[in-house]
């Protein structure tokens, strides 16, 4: 064989191996090629091409090995098993690609119904106007009739019109001796998006605007400069003094859970998990009512509402703080 014959011949080889590796992490099923097959379309494209007359120095009329063995038949075997190879994966890949849309739908499917990373449809009929005193006592002591409150507010809610939407506004007082709060919340009664919130607290005052992802305003702390507030959240946020009302409008679907961003008063927004756990009987006083236990979880804490099916009035509110310590809602 001449020097150039020898390295068209290893061209092809290389050429053909690289196919055949291309096909064996996934399709080693095609590396045999059926040898009748590749014989009779051998010799039926080598009569074709025979059959004409071939110009001086064609690779196809060199002899190659031996009498009866050309170069063209190692070019016409290495491209019938090409495109037979070829043919092969892309059948293959044809159907690994409807297999995984076929997997990637029903992950879907199952996964929207665990959980939900946009903004929830929420059921906000149970608001009502109305005045509610609330205190927060430690667990062991939320029964006893006198217990002393550590902490105590009053939350007033009325409803309103806000550019021609109906709106609520809210109003909360409260808060220890010597820190006192006053917070003044306006919100969309049928989406609980803030529209603002004014907050004084001791010797800051905080002054937010909402505008669906947007959130502007400053903080204004006693003897030091205003700082700006200028957030931008990846879906609507909602204010943290209604957290409570946002857990008792989710969806009560046993394993649904949400992450939510809550723009506290002092300007920071986190990222809350609200998750509804189950249904089950919880105690009340000297008796046990059905409710839906729903998770509302932060990086200072967690809380437990338990949620009335019917209603969606919160029957029993319990929070647990870092050091496990818990405290009850008392409301009245």
């Amino acid at each position: 064989m001449c020097e150039s014959d020898l390295n068209c011949h290893m061209l092809c080889v290389t050429f053909r191996r690289a196919v055949v590796s291309c096909g064996q992490g996934h399709y080693q099923a095609v590396r045999t090629v059926p040898a009748q097959l590749l014989q009779s379309r051998t010799r039926e494209r080598r009569s074709r091409l025979l059959g004409h007359r071939l110009p001086h120095g064609s690779l196809f009329g060199q002899r190659c090995r031996s009498a009866d063995h050309t170069f063209g038949d190692d070019v016409l075997e290495s491209t019938i098993l090409s495109a037979y190879i070829v043919r092969q994966i892309d059948r293959h890949y044809q159907a690994l690609a409807l297999a995984c849309s076929s997997v990637s739908l029903l992950l879907t499917a199952s996964f929207a119904t665990a959980q939900s990373t946009s903004a929830p449809t929420l059921a906000t009929s149970h608001l009502a106007e109305g005045i509610v005193h609330s205190r927060l006592v430690p667990l062991a002591r939320a029964k006893a009739p006198n217990s002393t409150s550590t902490t105590s507010w009053v939350t007033e809610r009325r409803f309103v019109e806000y550019r021609g939407s109906a709106a609520v506004m809210q109003v909360i007082t409260g808060g220890t001796r010597g820190h006192e709060y006053a917070d003044s919340l306006l919100f969309y009664r049928a989406t609980l998006r803030p529209i603002w919130d004014h907050l004084h607290r001791g010797g800051m005052t905080t002054a937010l605007s909402f505008d669906g992802v947007h959130v502007t305003g400053r903080v204004t702390q006693k003897d030091s400069a205003a700082r700006r507030i200028d957030l931008t959240t990846g879906i609507p946020s909602f204010s943290g003094t209604i957290d409570d009302v946002v857990v008792q409008s989710v969806p009560l679907v046993s394993g649904y859970h949400v992450v939510l961003p809550f723009v506290g008063g002092d300007g920071v927004v986190e990222s809350d998990t609200i998750r509804v756990r189950r249904r089950e009987r919880v105690p009340i006083s000297n008796d046990s009512r059905d409710a839906w236990a729903v998770d509302l979880s932060y990086p200072s804490g967690s809380e437990t509402l338990w949620i009335d099916p019917a209603t969606r009035a919160i029957v029993r509110h319990i929070y647990t703080l870092k050091d496990h310590s818990q405290r009850e809602v008392v409301t009245s």
